[in-house]
Formats: C-alpha cells, sequence, structure tokens
C-alpha cells in the first residue's frame, strides 16, 4: 500500500505546472521504498533532499534523504534523456550524472501510515552552448541585404555641352530605351524631370517640382542624376555615369 502511495504521489507531483519529459532512466523503473526504523508510529512524514543545485554537465552529483522521516522512500527523475542514477544507502542516498546539459527535477516522496511528504530539488546540469561562441567558419555566409529602394528622379544636363558627352550618356539623356528600362525597375521620371540646368516654365521661372533637384545641382559638375523617394524625401544627387547599364546599377546601390 506504501509502495502504490509514493508511487501516485510522485506521477502526481511530477505532472503538476509545467509538465517535463519524465524519465526514470537508472537500475529500476519503480520507485524505492524502504522502512524507515527510526521513524514513529502516528508522527508525519518528513521529506528533505540535501543536494546541488547546479553542476558541470557529465558530473556525478549525490543527493541525501537523510534528513527525512518516514517509512518508505521513493525518488523520481524528470528532464533531458540521457541521464543515470542510482540509490544506495538504503535508498536514502541517490548518485545522478548525464551527459545531457538541462533542467532536471529530482524528487522525493516519503509516506508514513497512508501519509506522504514530498521534497523536489531543480538542478540546473550545465548549460546550453551560447550561440555567440560558435565558430563563424562553419556558418554559411550570409549576402549582405540589397537595397530594394525605389525611386523619382531627375537628370540634370547643360544642352551646349550634348554634343561632347559620351554615346552612353546621350542615350540616357535622349533614348526611350532608357526610360522603359527605369520604369521595368520601378523608378519613376520626375515630370520633365530629364532637363536643361536653366529650365524655365512659361512664366520664366523654376518649375516648382524641380527646383529641390536643381538647388542640390547647383555648382557641380553636370551632368548628373538626382535620386529622391518616391513618397518623399531628401534628394541624391551623383555624377551621371557613362550608359545605361551603370545608370540602373547605380540606382539599385543607392541607400536611404
Amino acid at each position: 500500500m506504501r509502495t502504490i502511495l509514493l508511487w501516485c504521489l510522485l506521477v502526481s507531483f511530477s505532472f503538476a505546472g509545467d509538465a517535463p519529459q519524465a524519465v526514470i532512466d537508472g537500475p529500476s523503473s519503480t520507485p524505492a521504498t524502504v522502512p524507515d526504523p527510526q521513524a514513529t508510529k502516528g508522527d508525519d512524514p518528513r521529506a528533505i533532499i540535501d543536494g546541488p543545485t547546479k553542476t558541470p554537465v557529465d558530473t556525478l552529483v549525490q543527493f541525501d534523504a537523510g534528513g527525512s522521516t518516514g517509512g518508505g522512500y521513493a525518488w523520481h527523475i524528470s528532464g533531458p534523456e540521457g541521464g543515470r542514477w542510482l540509490t544506495h544507502d538504503g535508498h536514502r542516498r541517490l548518485a545522478f550524472a548525464s551527459p545531457v546539459p538541462g533542467i532536471y527535477r529530482i524528487t522525493l516522496a516519503v509516506a508514513a501510515d497512508n501519509r506522504a511528504a514530498i521534497a523536489q530539488v531543480i538542478l540546473h546540469n550545465g548549460t546550453p552552448p551560447d550561440p555567440d561562441d560558435e565558430d563563424p567558419d562553419d556558418e554559411d555566409p550570409v549576402d549582405p541585404p540589397k537595397p530594394d529602394a525605389k525611386w523619382q528622379v531627375v537628370i540634370v544636363y547643360e544642352s551646349n555641352d550634348l554634343d561632347n558627352m559620351p554615346a552612353g550618356q546621350v542615350a540616357v539623356i535622349k533614348g526611350l530605351a532608357f526610360r522603359e528600362k527605369l520604369a521595368a525597375a520601378g523608378h519613376t521620371i520626375l515630370h520633365g524631370g530629364i532637363t536643361d540646368q536653366h529650365v524655365t516654365n512659361a512664366e520664366g521661372e523654376t518649375p516648382a517640382a524641380l527646383s529641390p533637384f536643381l538647388a542640390a545641382c547647383k555648382g557641380k559638375p553636370l551632368p548628373r542624376i538626382c535620386v529622391s523617394p518616391i513618397a518623399g524625401g531628401p534628394v541624391q544627387t551623383f555624377a551621371l555615369p557613362a550608359n545605361e547599364a551603370d545608370t540602373l546599377a547605380l540606382l539599385q546601390g543607392v541607400k536611404r
């Protein structure tokens, strides 16, 4: 009857709260019970475990129930698989070791006259490996993220210099093909945005939409390409590359 009581208590206690993976990986799969010669009939049982709460991995540790009193003792261990244990000294002591890091629950039940007491120790067996300590050479290389911004584009040039520009730059400024490639990449040429630096509207004023772009190019060598986020934002300006491919590559690499 005492053995059955101890076993029921251990099972119910092990599954209270967070349910760990139950492992009884020792020489016996049933609780060990022995009479306590010091127990007095009618006394309430006491369960006391004296043992460590932290240990290096795969190190033999001892848990002592010598301070307990009762008619029988039963031990239960739950935690990661791989632990080994055995009881000795009349089941008053338990030896335990595990090569697997993790948290183990060492539970003791002591019974007397259909009454029982429970004690438990939480053992931290080693620590899991720190990801920061892993050898970076073992990791797969990760390409840096590529900017994926879409831009509104303005190209500013000097009309009198067109005849002296490389053919590739002239194709960017005058060619329809470049405009189509720009649109296919998700960028937008601002209305009237490929323009001479001296452009004016019907009132003889600088178009308001182009004003911040022209201002960004002022005093800098031309031709230039200017970009700003489509939703609005600061203007960035760069020397116009020599051909269409390099210009598209420039836009792909611009960061906000």
